[in-house]
C-alpha cells in the first residue's frame, strides 16, 4: 500500500509540474518550445513508474479501478489544454486543473482507507 501511494505521488506531481509549465505558457509567459524543452529536463518520476503504477493498481489494488477511473478522468481533461493550436483559456485550464488534484487528494485517501477497507471485508 505504502509503495502505491509513493508511486502515485510521484506521478501526480511529475504531472503537475508539466500542467503548471503550459499554465504559464497559456499566460504568455513561455513559447511553446520553450514549454517542450522544459518537459523534456523534468525528472520527477523513476523509471518504470507508470508501469510500476498500473500494475500495482490492477493486481494488488483492483478495489480502487473506481477511483483510478476518476483521476485518469480528470487528467484526460487537462491534455487539450497542451494544444497549442488552440486559443488560451487560462480560467478553464486552472479548473481543469484543481479538479485533477482534488480527483487525485480523494484517491490517495482512498489508498488510505485501504487498511479499513480490507479489515471490513474479513470481518
Amino acid at each position: 500500500m505504502e509503495e502505491l501511494f509513493v508511486v502515485f505521488q510521484r506521478w501526480e506531481m511529475y504531472l503537475s509540474q508539466i500542467y503548471l509549465l503550459h499554465l504559464r505558457r497559456h499566460r504568455g509567459l513561455l513559447a511553446p518550445s520553450q514549454v517542450e524543452e522544459l518537459v523534456l529536463k523534468l525528472d520527477g518520476l523513476e523509471k518504470g513508474d507508470v508501469h510500476r503504477l498500473s500494475m500495482l493498481l490492477r493486481l494488488h489494488f483492483p478495489e480502487l479501478a473506481t477511483e483510478n477511473a476518476a483521476v485518469q478522468s480528470a487528467r484526460a481533461a487537462i491534455v487539450p489544454f497542451f494544444d497549442t493550436s488552440q486559443p488560451s483559456n487560462v480560467e478553464a485550464f486552472i479548473q481543469a486543473q484543481e479538479h485533477f488534484e482534488k480527483v487525485a487528494d480523494d484517491f490517495k485517501s482512498a489508498i488510505a482507507e485501504l487498511p479499513q477497507l480490507t479489515n471490513a471485508r474479513a470481518s
